[in-house]
């Protein structure tokens, strides 16, 4: 989600005002639990998706009291949790609204609820007493529709070790480790808005690092240090990503972290938003995938481990080369080849059958923003997740399935996105939600359902 993030209530005319004095002063700090907190139940062994650290984030499936399952981003930049705007009805009075100030994505208006009981597994997750409700679709750039933000409301209460080679996330008793075994350690320091070290990084001495779980790519430099970088290390690539709000991404030969050296690091330039902030860096869920990370939050340390120097495998050149990519560009037939592979994957197929579905729809003349005549082509995406979960066989516990499908509309520059879902093995896909935005993703109207 890449949410740095701070939240403003019931800020009316005064919103500059406020805005200012929150850049300038010191953020307030958030304590870890007290030691005299009872400790909550840990939730079993979990495993998250094979694309977390290797350019796609780190996510979860939990379930709301009544059963229904939500995937979730874990995110340690993101203060509060927070749940998709399309779950409103679900919580009852709204409380009150917010502004949140997200880092890559400016300004957001937010609601904010009395938190429902959110469940890992068959353990129910300690959080704060509010929960807060965003669009998030503008917030994700991937297939698969996030219905949740698990923030350090919720992470801070827990001992959290991630095992990226596994893709498993283990909860583990804070008072029990043993530390010696878990590599460097970092003391932990806890603010409004993220969870932070200082380290040696570029140079840099003792350095102010926020840690952002939430950032797919391996961090952010301010842009001073970027741009100085970018001139002394001659990145293998730069000025060709941008964030949709412009910012600029640089892969950078090498760099010394706490120590250890690293190659090979995709980063970008902290937007202006987030240089007012107390960390002058940011390190990401692809540098941390590099380690076997534990978050001992009550304790207040962190420890790595050191796996890899270079970023984790995520067996994209394996797919782009059974796709027919030559120097990294795509066919001209690329439809068609990827239609063809995905057949033949166990995972493949009911990707294409959402697309088929959607197909039948528009046939009918009921896709919503499309006439029946109207002609375009479905966006592919190409992510770590495709390339591993294609080889995953679906299992009845998998349901449901949720897949956002995005097409184009020749002459049109807006992109056409639908949510479809598919409960159980033997039910039909069912339309969820469908809307229209601008290239950048702003959200331009919302389809109904009928």
């Amino acid at each position: 989600m890449h949410n740095v993030k701070w939240r403003l209530s019931r800020l009316g005319p005064c919103i500059p005002g406020l805005l200012s004095m929150l850049f300038f002063c010191s953020c307030a700090t958030t304590p870890p639990p007290s030691g005299h907190s009872p400790k909550p139940a840990l939730p079993a062994d979990t495993s998250f998706n094979k694309g977390a650290g290797r350019g796609n984030p780190l996510l979860l499936t939990l379930r709301l009291e009544g059963g229904e399952k939500l995937l979730f981003g874990v995110d340690t930049g993101c203060h509060g949790t927070c749940l998709d705007k399309s779950l409103e009805p679900k919580l009852g009075k709204r409380l009150s609204s917010t502004i949140g100030v997200y880092g890559y994505y400016g300004l957001s208006w937010e609601h904010v609820y009395h938190a429902p009981a959110l469940y890992l597994g068959t353990t129910r997750l300690v959080t704060s007493d509010r929960i807060f409700t965003d669009d998030l679709r503008t917030k994700s750039w991937f297939g698969r529709p996030i219905m949740g933000i698990l923030g350090m409301d919720c992470l801070k209460h827990y001992c959290l070790q991630l095992d990226f080679d596994a893709g498993t996330i283990h909860f583990l008793d804070p008072d029990e480790l043993k530390t010696n075994e878990l590599g460097k350690a970092f003391p932990l320091l806890f603010d409004t808005d993220a969870a932070r070290i200082h380290a040696d990084i570029f140079g840099v001495q003792d350095a102010c690092v926020g840690l952002d779980t939430g950032d797919s790519s391996d961090g952010a430099l301010r842009a001073g240090l970027f741009n100085r970088e970018v001139k002394k290390q001659k990145p293998l690539l730069t000025n060709q990503w941008k964030w949709p709000d412009g910012t600029l991404f640089a892969r950078f030969p090498e760099t010394d972290f706490g120590g250890e050296t690293y190659t090979n690091l995709r980063l970008h330039k902290c937007p202006l938003i987030m240089s007012f902030t107390d960390a002058r860096y940011n390190i990401g869920l692809q540098f941390l995938a590099r380690h076997l990370v534990t978050f001992n939050f009550p304790k207040q340390m962190m420890y790595l481990q050191q796996r890899s120097v270079g970023p984790l495998p995520d067996g994209m050149a394996e797919l782009k080369e059974a796709l027919g990519y030559v120097n990294d560009q795509p066919p001209t037939d690329l439809n068609a080849r990827f239609e063809s592979l995905a057949k033949q994957k166990p995972g493949g197929r009911l990707f294409l059958d959402a697309g088929e579905f959607l197909q039948n729809v528009k046939r009918q003349g009921q896709l919503p923003g499309w006439l029946k005549n109207d002609t375009g082509e479905a966006k592919i995406w190409l992510d770590p997740d495709v390339a591993f979960e294609w080889e995953h066989t679906i299992q009845p516990g998998d349901y449901p399935l949720t897949q956002t499908l995005t097409v184009f509309k020749k002459g049109d520059t807006a992109m056409y996105s639908y949510t479809v879902v598919k409960p159980s093995p033997d039910a039909p896909w069912q339309l969820q939600r469908a809307w229209k935005a601008a290239p950048n993703g702003h959200i331009l109207k919302d389809y109904p359902i009928q």
